[in-house]
């Protein structure tokens, strides 16, 4: 258990600095002194580095405390900050959406080749909406749409699009398929992918990010095996569908796309590599 964080009051920023830096080491966290100081003072690590003579107020070291037990507790940064970048832009965050994570924008770059004009997409379980904006943020004629079992998740995506000026994107409540009409030439999904007590979740992830977002089935493929399986009802003739997973199921996933008709399917490495996505047509 580590002690509360220092008393800073009226220390420099310098001084603040390598304070929270011993501290945070003990947390395992040092790499994020700059980041949660700057946080605390709504302020850029620029203006940090040049103004390391001036004082923390007692509002200012107040808030820091705050920060500083949250993040040791395993709150991610992202939900401290309420904000995450995703594609070069810039969304919201909060409990009832998972971060996006960088290996996620492999799906908006497979998703933006080759696309067609006036092209539709859905996006399921969009969760704050990064897939779905990335894309209509590039391609503007885009006939979007997104769902999500989640209301939070939802209202999330919708203030994200309208932060973006997309408010062609179309919402809907929705199990998956539930509730959607009409076919696609494009559908992708980021869905639960971890299988209940996988030991390589890591705990912060396990203990503070949505459960609802992350669990599925005891191997964690329960909800891959119903997209998949039913995507190709809601595909045009020659449509794809692009889906995440994580790098140990890839072969189990190109086999049940191409079980459910899906040719050719290939798979997809993000920048570290590892096998994070596969992409299969509906035959024309």
């Amino acid at each position: 258990m580590t002690d509360a964080a220092p008393r800073l009051k009226d220390a420099t920023l310098d001084e603040a600095r390598r304070e929270l830096r011993a501290w945070l080491a003990a947390c395992g966290k040092d790499a994020e002194t700059d980041y949660l100081l700057c946080h605390a003072l709504d302020k850029s690590r620029a203006w940090l580095y040049a103004n390391g003579h001036l004082h923390l107020s007692a509002h200012d070291e107040l808030r820091l405390r705050g920060i500083l037990a949250r993040r040791v507790e395993g709150v991610p940064f992202a939900y401290l900050k309420g904000r995450r970048e995703f594609y070069s832009l810039d969304f919201e965050v909060n409990a009832a959406v998972l971060v996006p994570r960088p290996e996620t924008e492999i799906l908006v770059g497979e998703a933006l080749a080759n696309l067609p004009r006036r092209a539709g997409v859905l996006d399921l379980g969009t969760g704050c909406g990064n897939i779905i904006i990335a894309v209509a943020h590039a391609r503007k004629d885009v006939r979007a749409t997104a769902t999500d079992v989640s209301r939070g998740a939802l209202d999330t995506a919708r203030r994200n699009a309208a932060h973006h000026g997309l408010a062609g994107i179309r919402f809907l409540l929705s199990d998956w398929f539930e509730n959607v009409e009409g076919c696609f030439d494009l559908i992708v999904a980021n869905p639960p992918y971890v299988g209940h007590g996988d030991p390589q979740l890591a705990a912060e992830v396990a203990a503070h990010e949505p459960g609802l977002a992350l669990y599925a089935g005891g191997d964690g493929l329960a909800h891959l095996r119903r997209i998949t399986a039913d995507a190709g009802d809601y595909l045009n003739p020659g449509g794809r569908l692009v889906v995440e997973h994580a790098p140990a199921q890839s072969a189990a996933v190109r086999e049940m796309m191409r079980a459910a008709g899906f040719a050719p399917v290939r798979g997809l490495r993000d920048d570290a590599g590892r096998a994070r996505a596969c992409a299969g047509f509906r035959s024309a």
